[in-house]
């Protein structure tokens, strides 16, 4: 799961504004910004997904699952270029 300063991050990263200190909420800047957010939080948490398959290699037990592994890691990856 996004950590809430990545999640801010890639809010500001899409374009969208946040309020003055009194008032901290999310201005939404039309749906443009909307849809790039959406975007940009769906391929983080896919990449995400995608290093957590990939620890597994890091065990030297994982022989068996290794292909396993990649496969997830790879099909995650591909889900992206078909869009979120």
């Amino acid at each position: 799961m996004l950590s809430r300063n990545n999640v801010i991050r890639l809010a500001r990263e899409a374009g969208m504004q946040f309020g003055t200190r009194a008032l901290p909420n999310l201005i939404l800047t039309g749906t443009v910004s909307l849809e790039k957010y959406a975007a940009l939080v769906a391929a983080a948490e896919r990449e995400e997904c995608v290093q957590t398959a990939l620890s597994i290699l890091e065990n030297p037990y994982a022989d068996r699952v290794r292909w396993v592994a990649k496969q997830i890691a790879s099909d995650i990856r591909a889900r992206g270029k078909k869009g979120f």
